[in-house]
């Protein structure tokens, strides 16, 4: 995501040091306050990015920190819930990432 453009200016100011003919950057998205606009984007938004894979990392990270602390699985549940996670996805990480 072009969302800043600074990691991108830098990026670009790395490569160009191995002076290619031609830096062609892309992204996912782009977003306009960004100082930074690639050369090719699948689309624009002003808004957060949401992808797939970030609720299975925050419920894992979640759940492991509430583990530590000795809290029980269904003090944990009640909190990913009350933060908007699904009964699916809880079910989902506990299944494929805790099991």
């Amino acid at each position: 995501v072009s969302d800043t453009g600074k990691t991108f200016k830098r990026a670009l100011v790395y490569l160009k040091r191995f002076r290619p003919e031609r830096i062609t950057s892309v992204s996912m998205f782009y977003k306009p306050h960004s100082v930074y606009r690639p050369d090719f984007f699948a689309g624009q938004t002003s808004k957060w990015i949401l992808f797939p894979y970030e609720p299975t990392e925050m419920i894992l990270a979640i759940t492991k920190s509430m583990e530590k602390e000795g809290k029980s699985k269904a003090d944990i549940q009640k909190k990913l819930m009350s933060l908007g996670y699904t009964t699916d996805q809880i079910r989902f990480v506990r299944k494929y990432y805790l099991s």
